[in-house]
């Protein structure tokens, strides 16, 4: 997930080839057989919803997801087990 996605600050648009580059090395994780892991993709929840999703227009700015952003990611993964 890029926590910056939609702010149209400095942050935005480079952050998103790290975060692919991330995002790919987890998925070549999870598919290891000798892992076993589910990789739940949380990026397209995110993508261009900082604002709405994350604790950066707080009063005191933070990047992590707020309580809606968390729920999201929550229902994610349980949706991901139950499939």
């Amino acid at each position: 997930m890029n926590p910056y996605s939609g702010t149209d600050g400095p942050l935005d648009q480079p952050s998103d080839p790290t975060i692919a580059l991330l995002n790919a090395e987890m998925r070549a994780a999870a598919e290891d057989a000798s892992i076993r892991a589910v990789l739940v993709d949380v990026y397209p929840i995110f993508a261009g919803r900082a604002h709405e999703l994350t604790n950066l227009d707080k009063p005191r700015p933070d990047f992590h997801p707020d309580d809606e952003g968390y729920r999201l990611m929550a229902e994610a993964i349980f949706n991901a087990y139950r499939e």
